[in-house]
């Protein structure tokens, strides 16, 4: 049987980790591929030497004439394409510590401080609207950021296996912008101070010495342009040395965001009423206009 895939390729781009979570899953998907029945490949006519027979003057019904060749199965073929999408994308982005958390499998944790009834509320409305944006406020410890990583995990799965990414039929609808993103506040204003410092800044050879931003409100607008939904999973968004710049620049993706009927994701160890003094009434008010709310701190506790 010859794979679909090119073993040693895959394992040296991604990883051993990712190699072995990406074998057992296209292990599933070529058993039940209905093509190829779990082979790889599968057997088509061999038109190059039936039209080559014909031209010799063979008989239509002349037995030479069903010469089959074997084919890679189309099918599996997608298949790995997706999946290494949702590798590249996946674990750069998710630390190991993490990678346990996927929605459908996401339960109430003995480790976390918010009782196991209340975590399996919020647990069952995330599963129930895993599309929606939310803004979690809890102190650490609460299970923020497991929820958080699931619900990324989820965003991205459905969008590699649902939605065709480069769709060979249909390339003037290609979206260049990948539109799910996951960071951390800190490290998204970094980019852009570092962007508005060193933007024109080139190497020896010409080159530029800093890339664009990962996210920005342009990005955001464009990937809705072509209809998709902007998806941005944001970090301890209250770890961040703010500035005017930085808030600026805060408040123009959260803008965007809102303007684009994007899904917006963040944790934040503050309650909702501190979170709101620290950022203002502009930014709270846009988060909570995208966000459901999910307050986490124990009920009763001094504020």
């Amino acid at each position: 049987m010859r794979l679909p895939w090119n073993e040693q390729a895959i394992r040296e781009e991604h990883g051993n980790e990712a190699y072995e979570w990406f074998v057992d899953r296209m292990r599933c998907r070529m058993a039940a591929c209905p093509d190829c029945k779990g082979e790889g490949e599968y057997q088509v006519p061999d038109e190059a030497r039936r039209l080559g027979w014909k031209q010799v003057g063979l008989a239509t019904d002349d037995p030479r004439l069903e010469a089959m060749m074997w084919q890679q199965c189309w099918r599996c073929c997608d298949s790995v394409r997706r999946l290494e999408l949702f590798m590249l994308t996946y674990f750069p982005n998710v630390p190991p510590a993490y990678r346990h958390c996927i929605l459908s499998k996401l339960g109430p944790s003995t480790k976390s401080c918010v009782p196991l009834e209340r975590q399996q509320q919020v647990i069952d409305a995330l599963r129930a609207n895993p599309g929606a944006g939310y803004a979690f406020f809890g102190k650490p410890s609460t299970g923020k950021t497991a929820m958080t990583t699931a619900l990324y995990a989820e965003a991205l799965w459905r969008y590699v296996n649902t939605d065709d990414p480069d769709p060979a039929n249909a390339r003037k609808n290609r979206c260049k912008y990948f539109p799910i993103w996951r960071l951390s506040t800190k490290r998204l204003l970094d980019e852009h101070t570092e962007w508005a410092t060193r933007r024109f800044d080139r190497d020896d050879e010409g080159f530029a010495v800093v890339d664009p931003p990962t996210v920005t409100a342009e990005k955001i607008a464009y990937v809705r342009g072509k209809g998709r939904t902007p998806r941005l999973f944001l970090e301890e968004i209250d770890k961040v040395k703010e500035t005017e710049s930085r808030r600026a620049n805060l408040f123009e993706i959260l803008n965007a965001m809102q303007q684009n009927q994007g899904q917006l994701v963040i944790n934040s160890n503050y309650r909702l009423e501190e979170f709101g003094k620290m950022f203002g009434d502009d930014l709270m008010w846009r988060i909570t206009d995208i966000c459901a709310v999910v307050d986490l701190f124990p009920e009763g506790e001094k504020k």
